[in-house]
């Protein structure tokens, strides 16, 4: 990973890619509007990120740029000689508006001792979360530029789709699902790992680094539920983007993966888990009960078929498409991809923050123990 932020240009960072064909109306300017700082930082990390990775993958030049599109979603692969991932201007604007416009929940009650780390954050639980969001956002998609490179497919097209297969290799396309969702898991746990790393020595302790955690999943569920709509009648191989049921699962088993192979932290991951399903629900979350109905009554309903499709479909088939890069040592660093399991949440360690009736609820989630 780079260790310094460049600064960059977009007006020139555009003005290049329009010589080479990418229509000027396609294009969004941030400069004037009322989230042009996170927009510039977003370009900065992005664009640091990509040219850093250009000679060791690949992929020069590679480019990051924003479009009008307002809806939460992207485009990554290869057009008119970049390597590009077209990022529509919605997914900075809408993650700003959907985290940054909670303040009020989060400042109550319910919220307060869980929260109560977090006073010492030089940024805002808000903010953060937004910050989080992102970076998995990007760092899936840049998972869709490696594929691309190293299998030569220089198709570019939308990333969050729930569209018919239309005859395409389902599980091919699941598969690489699968991939970019563990390289945003990756890359959302390092962001997390080095805010936490960087707090002063007075804040640096675990429970702000389980606070900073449960923000981290939380940010996740909200995306997928508020976002990207976790609301859609399941299945399992019927459309080319598999749930997003199914994959809130494995992001979740990545991350605690990811976050319990670190022996220096400390994290207590079923409080984690349980907090920052309470801090989506009770901080952000729009609609409760929709998200309680497609995440909890889902979950129980589809459970054992989601790890089954995981571990049997999934998991196994990982050599059908061996350019992947969850194979490779940049992707896994120091984790190890375990036979999941099926294990029930130990109620008893649950968080006193978590306001759900337990007897009610039969959560799944893969282990990686």
């Amino acid at each position: 990973m780079p260790q310094r932020i460049l600064y960059f240009d977009y007006q020139i960072l555009t003005e290049e890619l329009i010589e080479k064909g990418i229509p000027r109306a396609n294009i969004f300017y941030y400069r004037d509007t009322p989230h042009a700082f996170e927009f510039q930082k977003v370009l900065n990390t992005w664009q640091t990120f990509m040219s850093y990775y250009e000679d060791e993958l690949g992929i020069e030049p590679a480019r990051v740029y924003f479009t009008n599109n307002r809806d939460v979603n992207a485009k990554a692969g290869q057009k008119h000689g970049y390597y590009l991932i077209e990022m529509n201007s919605g997914v900075i604007v809408e993650a700003s508006r959907f985290f940054e416009s909670k303040e009020d929940r989060l400042s109550g009650e319910n919220l307060r001792e869980l929260l109560a780390p977090g006073v010492k954050f030089s940024h805002s639980i808000g903010s953060l979360m937004r910050d989080f969001s992102v970076r998995f956002f990007f760092d899936h998609e840049f998972g869709h530029i490696v594929q691309k490179a190293v299998s030569g497919d220089n198709l570019i097209e939308e990333e969050y789709q729930a569209n018919p297969t239309g005859g395409i290799d389902v599980l091919e396309s699941h598969l690489k699902e699968f991939d970019a969702d563990y390289r945003g898991s990756i890359g959302l746990a390092s962001v997390v790992i080095d805010y936490w790393t960087n707090l002063s020595s007075d804040c640096k302790d675990e429970s702000s680094l389980n606070l900073l955690t449960t923000m981290g999943i939380a940010s996740v569920l909200c995306s997928f539920s508020d976002l990207l709509k976790l609301d859609i009648d399941f299945y399992l191989k019927e459309f080319k983007h598999p749930h997003p049921l199914v994959r809130i699962n494995y992001i979740i088993h990545f991350l605690q993966q990811i976050f319990c192979s670190q022996e220096n932290l400390k994290i207590d991951w079923a409080a984690v888990l349980n907090n920052a399903i309470f801090l989506s629900t009770e901080g952000f979350i729009s609609d409760n009960s929709k998200f309680n109905s497609a995440f909890y009554e889902m979950n129980n309903m589809h459970y054992k078929e989601i790890i089954d499709y995981i571990n049997m479909d999934l998991k196994r088939n990982l050599s059908l498409v061996p350019f992947l890069g969850i194979h490779n040592s940049m992707a896994f660093q120091n984790v190890e991809m375990d036979e999941l399991k099926l294990v029930e949440l130990q109620f008893d360690k649950l968080s006193k923050y978590t306001k759900l009736n337990i007897n009610d609820l039969k959560l799944h989630f893969p282990s990686s123990s």
